[in-house]
């Protein structure tokens, strides 16, 4: 997720910041963000995707097709990772199970 907030942030801080306004109803401009504030709304941005099973429509109606590869890439990250550890936990409740069940 850092990673994923750091490539947000250099490639396209910007048009998230005005996803975070749009989404928001931020009432300063987009152009009032400073650097700091964009790096926590890529941060921001990068953990909700990550995070998420469901893509919201309004992230593939308000990002270009560049900018959808970078989103796609970090949800589908994250839903690897959440599968992986469903993998792994069930794997991990299998062994508990035969400790006490037996078998």
């Amino acid at each position: 997720m850092a990673v994923g907030s750091l490539v947000f942030f250099v490639t396209m801080g910007s048009r998230v910041n005005e996803y975070v306004a749009k989404t928001f109803k931020h009432d300063g401009t987009v152009s009032s963000f400073d650097k700091f504030e964009t790096y926590l709304n890529c941060a921001y941005f990068s953990v909700m995707l990550f995070f998420t099973f469901r893509l919201k429509g309004n992230l593939l109606t308000f990002f270009d097709e560049r900018e959808k590869k970078y989103i796609l890439a970090e949800w589908l990250l994250g839903f690897w990772v959440y599968a992986a550890f469903l993998y792994h936990t069930s794997s991990v409740l299998q062994n508990i199970k035969s400790l006490f069940v037996g078998g």
